[in-house]
């Protein structure tokens, strides 16, 4: 007679109640109370056993019922709504209040940045290789990708179509606009800037033609960028006025760009017409220059974007690598430049095309690139090339919303096998096999029901619900049926197939009802908890799978007791399992292949000896006839007796100890950060090229928005906000296309007018000079206020005098210091006269202004029209070197403070909020989280079992278990961000799968011998030792865990076959380390932890007796107190 076939009567808080009442059983107090309360949570269960069991009827219509349910909540799928944009799914809930404010008003206005980039491996520097090698093989490339033509809907387009233009708007000089609008300048931002060969890049096609003016006849004939002498072509416009529409204010505008084309500037290589000297390329070149003037000023770049040194040491003079950057148009400018050419495309075909680029741009770098490892086979590859485009992440957001289907059947065929296999005996009356296959299919049901209920609810699906959920919810939903199965199939053994069904079904519910309970609803809470992240994409994942935990608990509670009832019919019929409408006409109470080897083995023993099958078929046979399965018997006979061994124990806690130790500190290792090239493809060339970025040079845009303020009266704040800002660390020194929109206006005012207001006195080359802004400047003045000169009695446009008497700005004192600003009564027309008078500057800067100042027209002086008060106004700068997430989030905290101090209403925006915002919170959120999952496990423990001494058990364990887990993803170098936090909180809330049913039968457990202890004024009398309750409650309840922990492994065991990193690192990566940490932590340190300090056993009869060697159960005589019950099972038992 097996050791784990004790009497479970005093299980049963209503049975215990009654014993003790009767005399025939104790408890210490406050757990006769807690029994009260259990009484209450079983008796629910008990009534569902009820409902289950009335009739086979009522099972079947219940089963039934389930199923059809399930299925219409499927019908929610017409609803589904697929999001794959990942500004909507991965952009946090407060930048997206930010971006929304943003794309509600310059909608079609943000252009995209398109990458191309040439590299060589960090081992080599380019100063010891062909540098300027490279740097022809760049400008190939890059030109290539230029004329590189797109067939959409009929028509071919190039980069030229769709590029953003320079800053040169339409003029009243025809010459001038129709050479550079001919010349057709892009803007770019590139290394070759530095160079004459970048004028390669912005030159013409071949078959575009410039001629120059026929009053310019000492230009070269046909003009290019390699050949164009900018300031000389504006010289020979002003000095041919009267023929070429000459506008001083214009071209004083144009005059005051920071480059004369690229003529002045050195070659890199021997070309034939290279105007200048040739010099040798070398590493510090760039830092020397620190930047590199294009075509156009708005392509002054600063060298951190374009050359990649060494981040890790910047003082380093080694230069790794360089690049491209392309800056596509807006699809409202790219919109209205087709138009201007007569083509009219709709936005949403703008949107197509600039995509169809974009692919195209991709696979033709992809192309380029191999074509050179072919032509240079012969030469170590030391170079590579690298094409990046902005809807990169799109195109694999909207790939990934579809599922696999190779991966997903593979998933679940390898589920439906295991859970056959568990509950496969060789007797097919006896297997339950069926049950485990019913159990798959509800798991299944439930989880396309989830879909459809949430779906319906309008939770939209991402990448994850495809990616990760499907695999996630069928680990997790399959633990419960395994737990039912298994004890229903324990207590069918001990009570006999003959027992009443009504009787099993009740005694399992009761039994595992409230360890299923618990288990589902920390899972619930664990994951939904999740919901503290505030990205959309996870919000949609925990929704999806809290739902699915519910559905899942209430099916197999529900569906998989009715299946059982109907199973239990099916095994008294003598049907077989799974085709159970085949009778077993062989099948015979005693196995008769199990008698035959045993009269074999009485005659020969012998040749029984040497048969391995006949021995290994008998051994496993009796296994289960005793245990229910060959690890229950193995347990029961040797890990059970191992794990009571004292030196054993000695050595369990020391290596709880080690262990724990080595998680702290692999906690300290940690680094909560996200590597982009996690989220490449399998079989592409994204996470060579994100580390690249990131080791080499982490430079993003950002920008300051601000909102609808008072800016008149806001100017020193605006001001000093926009000083601060720059000073933080890792900003880019200011240059032409980054500069504050309202200190490059009042720069303009107070330089350009004010001091070409006053010219008397200074010498006649400067007067001359300054003659055109000092025009201006009385016509500024005229406009601004001319009751100012009507009741001076002087004309600005003709007295220098009354001119040079006018202040144009004023001061202003804010926190102690002054600032010069623009007069707040007369700020929207100053807005308007700077747009107008110093459009080429102010288109420079990008500034952005909703609404849009309008143009003022120099030849009505009568009148100006007041801009609109700002609704919106955005400045953009460049960050370098943010190479960790401590040092983005100390930006992002930095400017937050900054704007919170001066009491501006304005936000940060752009790649580094975008992405980085997310650690600003992370470890607050994840602790916070972590920690109302240990605290709703210890509340539902102590609903359950009334035990606050078993709450603190189970609450201990968890948060080992989060120790552990947070421990070896430092180990294994897992990142810490929202993508591990989700599967780290949710592992949390797993691990009470390992530890819940243990410590449950362990309470409940009973065992011979008594003995007291006694302190101050109670006495706790102890039913029996530890020791041998931890054995019963191995017995019992290992199996049960260890196949929950198999289904989860086999459940995601297909996530490592994504082809995408993150899932594979975040998701199956983190839910492995929380399995194996479950498992040794459940099964190997609590057992030894309960056999210690476990609790006491809340009842104990007063007959039952102990022995050394063993656990000795009642005889009939010594349960008579017990009542027929007592009988009726201890007479099972010993049967």
């Amino acid at each position: 007679m097996a050791d784990n076939q004790d009497d479970e009567y005093l299980h049963i808080a209503a049975n215990a109640l009654k014993e003790i009442k009767s005399g025939n059983a104790t408890a210490f107090a406050p757990y006769k109370y807690a029994l009260y309360g259990r009484v209450l949570v079983e008796k629910w269960f008990e009534l569902l056993a009820r409902l289950y069991t009335s009739s086979l009827p009522a099972a079947v219509i219940l089963f039934a019922a389930v199923l059809v349910v399930y299925g219409a909540f499927c019908a929610g799928f017409v609803r589904a709504d697929a999001e794959d944009e990942l500004n909507e799914l991965f952009v946090n809930v407060e930048s997206r209040k930010d971006l929304d404010y943003t794309e509600s008003f310059l909608s079609g206005e943000i252009g995209s940045l398109e990458i191309v980039l040439q590299y060589r491996p960090a081992t080599r520097d380019l100063n010891k290789t062909n540098f300027t090698q490279s740097l022809l093989e760049h400008v190939d490339v890059v030109r290539s990708v230029i004329d590189l033509p797109v067939r959409y809907k009929g028509r071919v387009y190039t980069f030229y179509d769709l590029c953003t233009y320079g800053p040169f708007p339409p003029t009243t000089m025809p010459d001038f606009d129709r050479i550079m609008n001919a010349l057709h300048v892009c803007v770019m931002f590139t290394v070759l800037d530095c160079f004459w060969e970048g004028s390669f890049l912005q030159n013409p096609p071949s078959t575009v033609v410039v001629e120059r003016p026929s009053y310019c006849p000492h230009m070269p004939q046909f003009l290019t960028w390699s050949n164009f002498n900018y300031q000389e072509f504006i010289d020979c416009l002003a000095d041919n006025a009267n023929v070429s529409g000459y506008d001083p204010n214009i071209i004083q505008g144009l005059s005051n760009l920071r480059f004369d084309g690229y003529l002045d500037k050195p070659c890199f290589s021997y070309h034939q017409d290279c105007p200048s000297e040739v010099i040798e390329p070398h590493s510090n070149l760039f830092r020397e220059a620190g930047v590199c003037d294009g075509a156009t000023a708005a392509s002054v770049t600063p060298y951190q974007l374009v050359t990649g040194y060494e981040l890790a040491d910047p003082d380093t003079d080694s230069l790794r690598t360089f690049r491209t950057n392309l800056l596509l148009g807006g699809t409202d400018s790219v919109q209205n430049n087709l138009r201007s050419n007569g083509i009219d495309l709709t936005q949403g075909d703008v949107i197509g095309l600039l995509n169809e680029w974009k692919d195209r741009m991709y696979d033709h770098v992809v192309d380029y690139d191999e074509g050179r490892v072919k032509a240079y086979r012969e030469r170590p590859s030391n170079d590579r090339l690298y094409g990046f485009t902005s809807n990169f992440f799109d195109n694999l957001a909207e790939e990934l919303s579809v599922a696999v289907p190779a991966l997903l059947i593979t998933g679940y065929v390898l589920m439906i096998i295991y859970c056959a296999l568990a509950f496969l005996k060789f007797d097919l009356v006896q297997s339950r096999m069926s049950a485990g296959l019913v159990g798959v299919f509800i798991v299944i049901l439930g989880t396309a029901a989830a879909l459809g209920i949430t779906a319906a609810a309008g939770v939209s699906f991402s990448l994850l619900t495809v990616q990760v959920y499907p695999f996630l919810i069928l680990g997790l939903g399959v633990d419960d049926m395994f737990v039912i199965v298994g004890t229903f199939v324990e207590i069918e053994k001990k009570k006999g197939r003959d027992a009443p069904i009504k009787e099993l079904i009740k005694d399992t519910m009761v039994v595992v009802g409230p360890s299923i309970t618990l288990t589902s609803v920390t899972n619930f809470t664990g994951f939904l908890l999740g919901y503290i992240i505030p990205y959309p994409a996870f919000r949609f994942f925990v929704i999806e799978v809290a739902v699915a935990i519910t559905l899942n608990y209430i099916g197999i509670v529900i569906a998989m007791p009715c299946y059982l009832v109907l199973d239990h019919y099916r095994s008294r019929g003598k049907l077989m399992d799974v085709l159970c409408c085949v009778p077993a006409w062989w099948h015979s109470d005693k196995d008769p292949v199990v008698n035959k080897v045993n009269d074999v083995s009485n005659e020969k023993e012998e040749v029984h000896k040497a048969n391995f099958v006949s021995n290994t078929y008998m051994w496993i046979s009796q296994a289960n006839e005793e245990y229910n399965s060959v690890l229950t018997w193995f347990i029961a006979k040797y890990y059970s007796p191992f794990l009571q061994n004292f030196i054993v124990k000695i050595f369990c806690i020391a290596a709880f100890c080690a262990l724990l130790a080595v998680s702290i500190w692999g906690g300290t290792t940690v680094v909560a950060d996200v590597f982009p090239g996690d989220f490449g493809r399998d079989g592409t060339d994204f996470v060579d090229y994100a580390r690249i970025n990131q080791d080499y040079f982490q430079t993003y845009l950002f920008a300051i928005v601000t909102k609808d303020i008072n800016y008149p009266a806001m100017q020193p704040q605006l001001i000093r906000m926009d000083e601060r800002i720059r000073g933080i660390d890792n900003v880019i020194t200011p240059i032409i296309p980054n500069r504050f929109w309202l200190r490059v206006m009042i720069d303009f005012f107070q330089n350009n007018i004010q001091a070409a207001a006053c010219v008397d006195g200074l010498p006649i080359p400067l007067q001359l000079k300054l003659q055109a802004q000092h025009l201006m400047a009385g016509i500024i003045s005229f406009v601004l206020d001319p009751t100012y000169f009507i009741n001076q009695q002087c004309n600005p446009l003709g007295n220098v005098t009354c001119l040079c008497s006018y202040n144009f700005l004023t001061i202003s004192e804010y926190k102690g210091e002054n600032y010069i600003i623009i007069p707040p009564d007369k700020f929207y027309d100053y807005l308007t006269l700077w747009r107008t008078f110093d459009a080429i500057n102010a288109q420079l800067i990008f500034a952005f202004f909703v609404p849009a100042p309008p143009p003022f027209n120099p030849s009505n002086l009568s009148t100006v029209v007041t801009a609109s008060p700002l609704l919106y106004a955005q400045t953009n700068m460049y960050v370098h070197g943010l190479r960790t997430s401590e040092t983005a989030v100390n930006h992002i905290e930095d400017i937050e403070g900054i704007i919170e101090e001066e009491g501006v209403d304005a936000y940060n925006l752009g790649q580094v909020i975008l992405v980085y915002s997310q650690f600003v919170e992370l470890y607050s959120e994840m602790l916070l989280a972590a920690g109302l999952i240990v605290i709703a496990c210890f509340v539902a423990t102590i609903l359950f079992l009334m035990d606050i001494y078993s709450g603190l058990i189970m609450a201990g364990i968890l948060i080992v278990n989060a120790v552990e887990v947070y421990g070896f993803m430092g180990i294994f170098e897992i990142q810490l961000n929202y993508f591990s936090v989700v599967i780290f909180l949710g592992g949390i809330a797993l691990g009470v799968e390992f530890t819940a049913p243990l410590v449950f039968y362990f309470l409940k457990a009973t065992s011979g011998g008594g003995k007291h202890r006694s302190s101050g004024w109670w006495i706790v009398r102890e039913y029996g030792s530890r020791n041998e309750r931890m054995h019963k409650a191995l017995v019992n309840r290992f199996t049960p865990i260890f196949n929950g922990a198999v289904t989860t492994f086999v459940g995601v065991f297909m996530l490592h076959f994504a082809s995408v990193r993150f899932i594979r690192i975040f998701f199956f990566g983190v839910l492995m380390i929380v399995v194996v940490i479950g498992i040794i932590n459940g099964l190997l340190f609590l057992p030894v932890l309960l056999s210690i300090i476990g609790p006491f056993a809340q009842v104990w009869p007063n007959n039952i007796k102990s022995t050394k060697t063993g656990i000795q159960n009642p005889t009939t005589e010594e349960m008579k107190g017990f009542g027929d019950k007592a009988t009726e099972v201890s007479t099972t038992f010993m049967s």
